[in-house]
């Protein structure tokens, strides 16, 4: 199991990563074009923004995963061990809860994408749409992952 978590976060990064240079990339082109060419690319804008939607669909399950998303850790960080694990874990069964109806109706969303195509690339806008629906569901996965680790220090009084 902790393989296949490796292997995730691994893709993750890169995926992340990857679209992230891309979008740099292809707003520098653009940039570029405009000094350079009598009139820039109408396609780079596009891309680009595709780009950043899937650099922020792939590095928001890790965010999850490492407890990087904006949260109060001034609550957290008043309470006592056994009682700051408790909230916590209440936090990820409530994210867990809300993630996953909002992936479950985001299906439909990917759905009216396959009728959709976007303006200058002319490719399906469930593409884009989709990145959505898988970092809902991983954000989901990480959430109850860690759930269950905090469930596990909980049960071997690991507190701090």
């Amino acid at each position: 199991m902790k393989s296949v978590l490796k292997i995730m976060d691994k893709i993750f990064e890169v995926l992340t990563i990857t679209s992230i240079i891309s979008m740099i990339s292809v707003v520098l082109i653009q940039v570029l074009a405009r000094f350079l060419l009598p009139k820039a690319p109408s396609w780079t804008e596009e891309i680009a923004r595709f780009f950043f939607v899937t650099g922020v669909a792939f590095g928001s399950p890790l965010a999850m995963k490492y407890k990087e998303f904006v949260r109060v850790d001034v609550i957290i960080n008043k309470l006592s061990g056994k009682i700051a694990i408790i909230v916590e874990m209440i936090s990820n069964i409530v994210i867990s809860i809300f993630i996953f109806i909002v992936a479950f109706y985001a299906i439909d969303f990917v759905e009216l994408g396959s009728i959709q195509r976007a303006s200058t690339i002319n490719v399906p806008m469930s593409l884009p749409f989709a990145s959505i629906l898988v970092a809902l569901i991983f954000i989901g996965i990480y959430s109850v992952l860690n759930l269950v680790n905090d469930f596990q220090k909980l049960k071997k009084g690991d507190i701090r």
